[in-house]
């Protein structure tokens, strides 16, 4: 006879819901109109963790009055509604994006509160078909995952499985951090678009080298206005608006920053962008208010391949922010420096922007020699 142990039960006397171990099954069972009905999962941790929710919100739902059924497009609605307020706009799209995943692979009109774990693993297997990376994956199961919870604890939803799912990823397909460049990448790169050899890049060459020597994202840069910057106390300031984590912070200048912008103010105009939107040939100005990642992309490859510098997949602009981050920790001795240069203060991004150098390491197995040798 195979052992039973009780887990758990829900509801009032009578109405129980029960959940527990037979075997190498977890079981929830209940009695509906006098006949026993069961419901199984193989044993494992996971399923018994969405065997004592699933039996959770079937009793709550047992003793709850019947409420109109939430479908996906509707469930987004009333959380875009509740929480688009205190989100950024970036976030905003980004999450649009996330929950575009679930209501393409699903419908629009799908039950929400019908969702199931299946359907988040089915999901991630079309996701991953379709070559994607697995943190975009990762962000995008969070995404849906937060949405569900919140209708949940909002009362839009009777029920939630999705709580259970957990994301994992096999430490070889884990994400590498894009690679850093390295100083004398940089000169190279700057080398390759020197304005006074090629009048037409003074603006790449000047976003680029505010990226690298103040490590800031290029997304600011290029926001950058004339009023943001304080020559005489020679700081920066960078506006919320456009920094990545609606960040307002004020940054030191760099000599050589200063320098940069003032190639900027020999071809600055009326307008109040420090990187204003380059004309056409025929002398309209773009529909962009200012210079644009795309061009500062092109512009990057090839003073790449100009300088013979080889292209590492993400780099670009990342990779100049990681460069100067890693080199104010290699100068200082201070990781957590190395984090605050570039406006940086979590600590959990150490790993990803002050990264292993080889160079380093050989110093130091060096001087360990030396050592020895005494």
């Amino acid at each position: 006879m195979t052992l039973r142990k009780s887990l758990a039960h829900y509801g009032p006397k009578g109405a129980q819901v029960r959940v527990f171990t037979e075997g190498d099954l977890v079981r929830v069972q209940w009695r509906e109109r006098g006949a026993l009905k069961t419901k199984s999962w193989v044993r494992s941790r996971e399923n018994i963790i969405e065997a004592k929710e699933w039996a959770r919100g079937f009793s709550e739902s047992r003793t709850l009055p019947v409420a109109e059924r939430m479908t996906l497009r509707e469930l987004y609605e009333r959380f875009a509604e509740s929480e688009y307020s205190h989100l950024r706009q970036r976030t905003q799209r980004l999450y649009e994006e996330h929950w575009r995943y679930w209501t393409v692979m699903w419908g629009t009109a799908f039950t929400a509160e019908d969702a199931t774990l299946g359907m988040l693993v089915k999901l991630r297997a079309a996701l991953e078909a379709r070559g994607l990376a697995v943190t975009t994956i990762g962000r995008a199961i969070t995404t849906i995952k937060s949405v569900h919870q919140w209708g949940l604890a909002h009362e839009h939803l009777a029920r939630n499985r999705l709580h259970a799912y957990r994301y994992r990823v096999a430490k070889e397909k884990r994400p590498v951090p894009p690679a850093e460049y390295r100083a004398d990448d940089f000169a190279a790169l700057l080398k390759a678009l020197d304005p006074t050899t090629y009048k037409a890049h003074w603006r790449a060459w000047c976003v680029l080298s505010i990226c690298g020597y103040q490590g800031v994202r290029q997304q600011a840069v290029l926001h950058l206005q004339w009023a943001d910057i304080d020559l005489e106390a020679r700081r920066v300031h960078w506006q919320p608006e456009w920094d990545k984590m609606g960040k307002d912070w004020w940054q030191p200048l760099r000599e050589r920053t200063i320098a940069a912008l003032e190639v900027a103010e020999a071809h600055r105009t009326d307008s109040p962008w420090v990187f204003p939107a380059a004309r056409t040939k025929g002398h309209n100005v773009s529909r962009h208010e200012v210079y644009t990642i795309g061009a500062v992309w092109s512009a990057l490859r090839a003073a790449e391949r100009r300088a013979g510098i080889a292209h590492a997949r993400n780099r670009a602009g990342h990779g100049l922010r990681r460069m100067l981050s890693g080199d104010v920790a290699a100068i200082t001795g201070d990781a957590m420096l190395g984090l605050h240069a570039i406006g940086d203060t979590d600590a959990r991004q150490l790993t990803r922007y002050v990264q292993r150098r080889e160079d380093r390491v050989a110093e130091a197995f060096g001087k360990l020699d030396g050592k020895v040798g005494e």
